[in-house]
């Protein structure tokens, strides 16, 4: 059942693409409103910032739209958003670090961790975000993307240019280290 809503949420992506590249703004407006919101979770676990994913979010779409023309949809829409919105945060808070200092970074993430509330609502949502925050890079956006996009491990290893064992151990590290972190939390 599960494969058929994806399928035809795949049939559906490629259709919406086919109308963008002829015009259509309803079709653009509908992938926007579609995955706007996957796109703010996977930016703002990596941003720990809602404003700055936000932004992350504009510029993956903006980025999206100048691609447009030669855009060919060969995997999942959402998957293929996803990886972009997680390297967008990822380079962007390579700038920041650089730009305003690490110091400055932590200081700016827990002043801004009332507006993460707003994209994140529930007690055992703040747990884990909690908990994905000593996850590396790397890591992070492993798990974000198998779970928020349902890409599969192998799917994830060819979007991202990486060998599948890498991915692979990247996962499982990461899983170990929730369930530690998620069993020191209930303690």
């Amino acid at each position: 059942m599960s494969e058929r809503l994806n399928t035809g949420s795949i049939m559906e992506d490629k259709l919406l693409v086919f109308k963008c590249k002829r015009g259509n703004a309803d079709a653009l407006r509908r992938i926007y409103e579609k995955y706007r919101e996957n796109l703010l979770i996977i930016a703002g676990s990596i941003l720990h910032d809602a404003s700055e994913a936000e932004d992350v979010v504009q510029e993956v779409f903006a980025k999206f739209i100048d691609k447009l023309g030669s855009f060919e949809l060969r995997r999942n829409l959402k998957g293929f958003l996803g990886v972009c919105a997680a390297n967008a945060a990822r380079d962007r808070n390579r700038l920041i670090k650089k730009t305003v200092g690490i110091d400055a970074v932590a200081e700016t993430a827990s002043q801004v961790e009332g507006a993460l509330d707003g994209i994140i609502f529930n007690e055992q949502a703040t747990k884990l975000r909690a908990a994905m925050s000593v996850l590396s890079d790397e890591q992070r956006e492993v798990v974000l993307l198998h779970v928020r996009t349902d890409m599969s491990l192998r799917q994830i290893a060819t979007q991202l240019e990486l060998p599948t064992d890498t991915v692979k151990s990247r996962y499982r590290y990461a899983m170990e280290k929730l369930r530690a972190r998620l069993l020191e939390v209930e303690r």
